[in-house]
């Protein structure tokens, strides 16, 4: 048996992603070196409860990103609201808190005057690091792959100053 949908079927049966509202404060050195951060999510579910709490929670753990924070908090919520139902969809809020935390490091990057890649690189976890959620990391190779990256696109600083980026 196949199903097929209609477009307006699709949109009104299925479920969607889980939108997030996230508020992302980060207090930081001269040189870009993070102190702190605190982040606030906010969850909506939808009008039934589905992935929610496990979305929201796999998003809450990974919402710092890659990077070493020594101080860090974060709250986290979810709201059931009269949309469409969420649902799992590939990544589990990963997607979400990762466009969140990157965006900012970009934004924190061009409020100091400094190189994106470098506060990254500053920033970053090592082998041996500690999680938020206080894993002892091992085979740590995000410094590796974003030079390694960044050498092929051939990235040559802070950018063109355009507001243009270039997409994959």
């Amino acid at each position: 048996m196949k199903c097929v949908y209609t477009r307006a079927e699709e949109f009104t049966s299925s479920t969607t992603r889980h939108p997030l509202i996230m508020d992302y404060k980060t207090g930081v050195t001269k040189q870009g070196k993070i102190l702190g951060r605190k982040i606030r999510l906010v969850l909506d579910g939808g009008a039934y409860c589905s992935w929610s709490e496990t979305t929201l929670g796999k998003a809450c753990i990974l919402s710092a990103g890659p990077y070493n924070i020594e101080n860090l908090y974060a709250e986290a919520f979810v709201v059931y609201t009269n949309k469409t139902m969420t649902g799992a969809m590939r990544g589990f809020g990963a997607p979400q808190v990762c466009f969140a935390y990157e965006s900012h490091m970009d934004d924190i990057a061009k409020a100091l005057g400094i190189d994106p890649l470098e506060i990254r690189l500053l920033n970053a976890f090592d082998e041996g690091s500690l999680s938020p959620t206080s894993q002892k990391l091992h085979s740590v190779v995000v410094k590796e792959s974003l030079l390694r990256a960044a050498k092929r696109f051939g990235w040559n600083g802070i950018g063109n100053g355009t507001g243009n980026g270039n997409g994959a």
